[in-house]
């Protein structure tokens, strides 16, 4: 089963309904330039879900953050991951000693090879947009793609991922999905039957998935 991460969470009715429809992972922007922001005290506790049936993993996303400050965040908001999202080098994040995804916004085929600098983190790739660091809705390239999934790493395909490209996304085998702008009102805030028609659709196409039983 592909994982899905629902980012830019800024309201407890969002995150509780992704649990609800089986996200795996709930993702909140602490960095401060983006439109999705949330103030790590308001994560901390009207953000914070009891960790229960419908629980999601708590990622932080960050972009060129002072380590001890990702490192007091994740204590405060009890996250599970990090996500690396600008120009992080190998040392930094292995100086974190936290559980982090790099994400990595290749412009060829050749700037795949920057994956092998991190060879203990999954992989989230993301289509470069000048002047932004994520949350663009613009999809990658899918031949960037493809060369991804020949590497066997554990990859997250963002950008533009929603319900009308999603067979193409699934058809990939990728380790997980990560949306925001797709299933939103505006910036931060979702839109429930978005949510609900994504999830709905990706079940649909993970049965068409399945190996057929022999007779």
């Amino acid at each position: 089963m592909v994982k899905v991460k629902i980012c830019g969470l800024t309201r407890r009715e969002d995150l509780d309904l992704a649990g609800e429809l089986g996200a795996d992972f709930a993702g909140f922007v602490f960095a401060p330039s983006s439109p999705r922001y949330v103030r790590p005290e308001e994560a901390a506790t009207r953000l914070a879900p009891a960790r229960k049936s419908g629980f999601c993993a708590r990622i932080g996303v960050f972009v060129n953050e002072r380590p001890e400050r990702i490192r007091e965040i994740f204590r405060l908001c009890r996250l599970d991951i990090v996500q690396l999202h600008g120009n992080e080098s190998p040392a930094y994040c292995r100086a974190l000693k936290l559980p982090y995804w790099k994400v990595l916004r290749p412009e060829n085929a050749g700037d795949l090879k920057r994956m092998e600098d991190y060879p203990e983190a999954v992989i989230l790739l993301d289509k470069i947009v000048a002047g932004a660091w994520g949350g663009t809705g613009r999809p990658i390239d899918p031949a960037l793609l493809d060369e991804a999934a020949k590497t066997g790493r554990r990859i997250i395909i963002a950008g533009g991922v929603s319900s009308e490209n999603l067979e193409s996304a699934l058809a990939r085998r990728p380790y997980g999905l990560d949306l925001s702008s797709s299933l939103e009102e505006r910036p931060g805030v979702k839109n429930a039957e978005r949510m609900r028609t994504f999830f709905l659709r990706k079940k649909q196409i993970e049965e068409k998935f399945k190996p057929k039983a022999r007779p």
